[in-house]
């Protein structure tokens, strides 16, 4: 491994921190009630802020699925028409202290 020794035993610490933990459930909520500034028409996605047609097909999957599933459409090919018109927005995830890991969609 490359890098500072200070570096490399910070790093070291932490992953025996992490190994040695013991993590628990505190709490599930929808995240319109634990993300501030979480909204109806807010999707949230991993990676930069990026226009529809530069997104990866897995992410652009996670968020047709989303539409969906949240009944704002009843099909892909609607959801995609509520992405185009921008009905619905998509944001990072990061933007909003909230993570999701690559085709990974917040949603209410």
């Amino acid at each position: 491994m490359v890098g500072n020794k200070e570096i490399d035993e910070a790093n070291q610490i932490v992953i025996e921190r992490i190994l040695n933990s013991n993590p628990i459930l505190v709490d599930i909520k929808p995240a319109i009630d634990a993300i501030p500034g979480m909204k109806k028409n807010l999707l949230l996605c991993a990676g930069p802020p990026i226009n529809w047609s530069q997104m990866c097909e897995p992410v652009k999957a996670a968020i047709l699925g989303a539409i969906v599933y949240e009944n704002f459409a009843d099909t892909l090919a609607e959801a995609e028409q509520i992405v185009l018109k921008e009905d619905i927005t998509v944001s990072a995830s990061h933007k909003y202290a909230a993570g999701a890991p690559m085709a990974v969609v917040i949603s209410l």
